[in-house]
């Protein structure tokens, strides 16, 4: 099916979490257009060969389910019953009634795919979107990560600070107490460094880009690997990947 042009995309995201925010409700951006939201230089997604997003994905919690059908059916939207029964009331698909190109896929309290993402108590830290720490950890979670989700990280390190000051700086300290107490998500995360570090070496990144997002690179494995380790994290970290570390996709609740 063909989906519809980014900034029709960029445009629906803003409208649906500003008409949830002026109704009270806890709506954020994440995945593919969140990164576009948060970028300052958007033509680094095309210098990089950035494939399309596709649709809009956003977060909520559970408290406000009935809320956002009522408020995507105000915006024009159809909700798809069978995935919303599938998923347990973790995730709904919408579909723009006038133009059908334009999807929505609202999870509920977390993301839960290759390993999960804890969000029902986060959503409040960005006005438009789920942090960037969550953001970046949404990629990094990715058990086979592909060229548009490195050329995402990427962006995100060439233009945003490691434990800089304030909301637009990623919270690195974050990300380590995460993965000190989820070993397979470590695993994953430090497979995931190594492969972003080699493709950013190469990358057609502007003067100065490249030597940041290095930087940026070892600061954020830097902060995790100095993080305490919980017991969980011992005991599972003897055993290895000889044992599988991560949950397929298509097995998850609510994923992707």
């Amino acid at each position: 099916m063909e989906h519809a042009p980014l900034d029709v995309l960029h445009d629906e995201a803003i409208r649906i979490v500003e008409e949830g925010s002026r109704r009270g409700l806890l709506l954020r951006a994440s995945g593919g257009i969140a990164y576009f939201l948060h970028a300052h230089d958007r033509d680094l997604f095309h210098r990089l060969g950035r494939d399309a997003v596709n649709d809009v994905d956003l977060v909520g919690v559970s408290r406000e389910r009935n809320d956002y059908k009522q408020l995507f059916k105000d915006l024009g939207y159809e909700v798809d019953w069978d995935l919303l029964v599938a998923g347990e009331g973790k995730r709904f698909l919408f579909q723009h009634v006038s133009d059908p190109r334009v999807e929505v896929d609202l999870f509920i309290d977390r993301l839960d795919m290759c390993h999960r993402i804890e969000l029902r108590d986060r959503l409040s830290i960005q006005e438009q979107t789920i942090s960037l720490v969550d953001l970046l950890l949404q990629k990094l979670q990715i058990v086979e990560l592909n060229e548009k989700d490195m050329v995402d990280v990427v962006v995100l390190l060439a233009e945003h600070e490691v434990d800089g000051e304030g909301p637009e700086a990623i919270d690195a300290a974050y990300a380590a107490s995460v993965l000190g107490d989820d070993w397979g998500f470590y695993y994953t995360t430090k497979q995931n460094l190594d492969a972003i570090r080699g493709y950013a070496a190469t990358a057609a990144l502007p003067d100065g880009r490249r030597e940041a997002v290095a930087r940026r690179l070892d600061e954020l494995e830097g902060a995790i690997e100095q993080a305490p380790k919980s017991r969980r994290w011992r005991m599972r970290a003897r055993i290895g990947p000889k044992k599988k570390w991560y949950q397929d996709v298509e097995d998850a609740t609510g994923a992707f």
